[in-house]
C-alpha cells in the first residue's frame, strides 16, 4: 500500500494497533476512527470516504440482532453522517464486494486483500465465511432485503427521536425525570425517554448502561411511592423518589450552621429583621424573644431535627419532607431556622413550631 501510494503520489498515513483480547475487534474499531479524525484534523479535511459494501452491510446487521442491541443503535453503516466537523460518506454500501471486485478486475484496477478476513477466530469472518452463504442459499437477495429493512430502520428511528425528544424536553427538569408525565406515554416512548435521560448521564465508556441495570431501573419507575436505587457502579446511583427520577450526587450543596443577623443574604432569600410588617405565611416567622434564645441560626435538616407543633406534640422534621415529596437532594433549599439552645422554630417555606 505505502509503495502504491508513493508510486501515484498519493498521501499514505498509516497506524499500528496492538490490542489483544475478547473484546479485539470492538477496540481495533474505536482505534481505527480514532485514527481517521486524527488523520482528518491534520489535514483539515472535510470528509471520510470509507470503503463499506453491502456484505460489510448485512454482517453489522447480523452481529446487532444476535448481540440483541437496542432497537435505536440497530440501523448501521449510513451512507452519509454528520461527525462534528466533516462529514462521512460510505458511497459503496449499495454493491456488494463481489460486484466491486468484478469492476475492479474488468477496468485492471489494483486492489488489495486483507488476509486476516479468512480467520474464523473473528467473530465478522464467521458471520461471513459460514453465516452468510447459507443465508445466500436461502434466498440469493438477502443483501438488499437487508439494506432496505436498514434504511426503514433509520426512518423509524427519526420518527421516535423526535417523539422522545419533545417528552423529555417535558419531563426533564432541574437534573430530575418526571416520571408522571410520562405515565400515560406510550411503553415504547416512555422507556427510550428513560434510556435517553440515563444516557446522557452516562457518556463514558466505563459507564455504559447494561440491561439488567436498565431493567432493574424500568422496574423501580413503575411506583411512586417512597424511595428505591438502582447501583450502576461505585460512582453511580440512580435515585427513584416519589414521582422523580435522579442520580445520586454526594456533592449536594451543603452548608454549615450560619448565624442570622439583621440582614442575610442566603440562596433565594433574604432574611430581614421587620418588627412593623404583620402579614403572615411560611416565610414569615413572628417571635417573642422571651420564648427563645438569642441569637437565631440557619440549619440543614438531619435526622435528629423535631418540631414541636402546636397541641400535636413533636414531629420530626425529616417526615416533614417526606409528606410534603421534597427530593433528598433538594432538602437545602428548606433550611430549618433554630435559635441557640438548638430548638427548631420554623422549617422554611414549610411548617413553623
Amino acid at each position: 500500500l505505502k509503495n502504491y501510494a508513493e508510486t501515484n503520489n498519493l498521501i499514505f498515513e498509516k497506524y499500528d494497533f496492538y490490542g489483544s483480547g475478547s473484546n479485539f475487534e470492538e477496540e481495533a474499531r474505536k482505534a481505527r476512527y480514532k485514527f481517521f479524525e486524527e488523520v482528518i484534523n491534520k489535514y483539515k479535511a472535510s470528509y471520510l470516504f470509507l470503503g463499506h459494501h453491502l456484505d460489510d452491510l448485512l454482517e453489522t446487521l447480523l452481529m446487532k440482532m444476535v448481540r440483541g442491541v437496542s432497537l435505536s443503535n440497530l440501523p448501521s453503516l449510513n451512507s452519509m453522517e454528520d461527525r462534528i466537523n466533516y462529514k462521512l460518506i460510505r458511497p459503496l454500501t449499495s454493491f456488494t464486494k463481489e460486484e466491486i471486485v468484478d469492476y475492479l478486475d474488468k477496468h485492471n484496477l489494483k486492489y488489495f486483500i486483507d488476509k486476516s478476513n479468512q480467520d474464523n477466530r473473528y467473530t465478522r469472518n464467521r458471520y461471513r465465511n459460514l453465516i452468510i452463504p447459507y443465508l445466500l442459499e436461502e434466498n440469493k437477495n438477502v443483501r438488499d432485503n437487508f439494506k432496505t429493512y436498514n434504511e426503514d430502520l433509520y426512518l423509524v428511528n427519526d420518527y421516535l427521536d423526535e417523539k422522545v425528544n419533545s417528552v423529555y424536553k417535558e419531563a426533564y427538569k432541574d437534573n430530575n425525570l418526571n416520571l408522571k408525565l410520562l405515565k400515560d406515554k406510550h411503553p415504547l416512548i416512555r422507556k427510550m425517554v428513560i434510556k435517553k435521560f440515563l444516557s446522557n448521564y452516562l457518556m463514558e465508556d466505563d459507564n455504559k448502561l447494561n440491561k439488567n441495570n436498565f431493567n432493574d431501573i424500568l422496574k423501580i419507575c413503575n411506583t411512586f411511592k417512597g424511595s428505591q436505587e438502582v447501583v450502576l457502579n461505585k460512582n453511580r446511583i440512580v435515585i427513584r423518589e416519589y414521582d422523580k427520577l435522579y442520580f445520586k450526587d454526594d456533592n449536594y450543596f451543603k452548608y454549615d450552621k450560619i448565624k442570622i443577623i439583621n440582614r442575610l443574604e442566603f440562596l433565594n432569600f433574604i432574611f430581614i429583621l421587620d418588627e412593623e410588617d404583620e402579614s403572615d405565611d411560611n416565610y414569615i416567622l413572628r417571635l417573642n424573644s422571651k420564648d427563645i434564645t438569642l441569637p437565631l441560626y440557619l440549619k440543614l435538616i438531619d435526622d435528629n431535627d423535631y418540631l414541636k407543633l402546636k397541641d400535636l406534640g413533636t414531629k420530626k422534621g425529616i417526615d416533614i419532607f417526606k409528606e410534603n415529596k421534597i427530593l433528598r437532594k433538594d432538602y437545602y433549599k428548606y433550611p430549618l431556622i433554630i435559635d441557640s439552645k438548638g430548638e427548631v422554630l420554623m422549617i422554611i417555606g414549610l411548617k413553623k413550631a
